[in-house]
This record gives structure tokens, C-alpha cells and sequence, in this order.
């Protein structure tokens, strides 16, 4: 829910809904000309979501992460390590913007260490 939860702060107008859409050119037009689109995306990340939990997860037990500073650092190596290094490979074959790079790359190198942190208080 956590990840959810900061999914949908990042990517709303508060934060980065106007960069994110410009970057990508969904705008809402399009978006509604798209019927169950955003329903497919939702049912998506809240899917990955719960597999990136359980994985975060089995990862705080291994590393036997048992406070907060230590939750905080197996989220932000996964959200800079795996996650980010893979958008930039991938960003920069398909020619994506720096800008776009930082808001979806941001999102987990922001998200994963708040699921790390709660996760190791969880245990």
C-alpha cells in the first residue's frame, strides 16, 4: 500500500503529473481516448507493487536489517542499484529525456527505502 500510496503523490499534480506528461506526451486527451488503459496500469502497479514488497521484504530478512538507518539502506541500494541503473540503460537506448529519467527513476530511489524502513519496522 505504501508504494501504491507514494506512486500516486509522485505522479499526481501536486508533484510531477505536468513533467511526467509532457515527457511522455500522455496527456489526459489521450488518456481518455484510451478506455481501461488506466484501469490495466492500475491493476499493474499495484501487482508489481506486492511482488517488489515480498521481494524488499525477503531482502531486509536476509541482510537481517533490524533498524530504520539499516531498512533505509537495503531500499535505497535496491531503488538506486537495480532499479535506476536499469531505467538508464534502457532510457538511453530509446533516446527518453534526462528529465524523465529522474521522475520515474526518483519514484523508487524515493519509495524503496520508505518500504525498507517500514518493512524492517514490520519484523
Amino acid at each position: 500500500v505504501a508504494n501504491v500510496v507514494v506512486g500516486f503523490l509522485w505522479y499526481s499534480l501536486l508533484l510531477f503529473a505536468r513533467a511526467w506528461s509532457r515527457e511522455t506526451g500522455l496527456t489526459e486527451e489521450v488518456i481518455r481516448q484510451r478506455p481501461g488503459q488506466s484501469t490495466r496500469g492500475y491493476m499493474t502497479a499495484a501487482a508489481s507493487s506486492l511482488i517488489v514488497a515480498l521481494a524488499l521484504a525477503a531482502l531486509v530478512q536476509l541482510t537481517g536489517a533490524k533498524t530504520v538507518v539499516e531498512g533505509l539502506w537495503v531500499g535505497l541500494l535496491v531503488g538506486t542499484s537495480f532499479v535506476a541503473t536499469s531505467h538508464a540503460a534502457s532510457y538511453s537506448f530509446e533516446g527518453k529525456t534526462l528529465v524523465h529519467f529522474l521522475i520515474n527513476a526518483g519514484y523508487s530511489v524515493v519509495a524503496l527505502p520508505l518500504l525498507g524502513v517500514l518493512l524492517t519496522l514490520w519484523r
